[in-house]
């Protein structure tokens, strides 16, 4: 199993189905598909996403998603774009009620204490 440091983090990637610099880089923060590209067509980009979700998820931190989970699994234009209806990945999480890490539900947890503690 090879790994690649993105971030200060590895993602392993196995010999069969091995992920280049650059299409690692697009399933995380861009969208490329066609000749010459890093990904020949949407169904490579899907295939390499979901062969490699584990480890590319493990590589962005709280209220964060690589581009390809907007994509591919949600089937949206990802937060923060123009076209998007959501200003950040934070409020699309929690706008679409999709599933939270533990370190996500820590934080949400905290800033509510926070808030009742504010009130009092």
């Amino acid at each position: 199993m090879a790994r690649v440091r993105l971030r200060g983090r590895s993602v392993s990637v196995t010999r069969k189905g091995e992920l280049t610099t650059m299409q690692i880089q697009i399933l995380l923060h861009g969208f490329e598909i066609g000749e010459g590209a890093a990904f020949a067509t949407p169904a490579e980009y899907q295939g390499a996403w979901l062969a490699h979700r584990d480890g590319l998820l493990a590589t962005v931190g709280a209220f964060c998603r690589p581009e390809a989970f907007w994509w591919v699994e949600v089937g949206i234009v990802p937060p923060g774009c123009k076209a998007s209806p959501y200003d950040s990945e934070e409020a699309a999480l929690l706008g679409l009620k999709l599933a939270l890490t533990a370190q996500e539900q820590a934080i949400l947890a905290a800033r509510a204490s926070e808030e009742e503690r504010t009130k009092l």
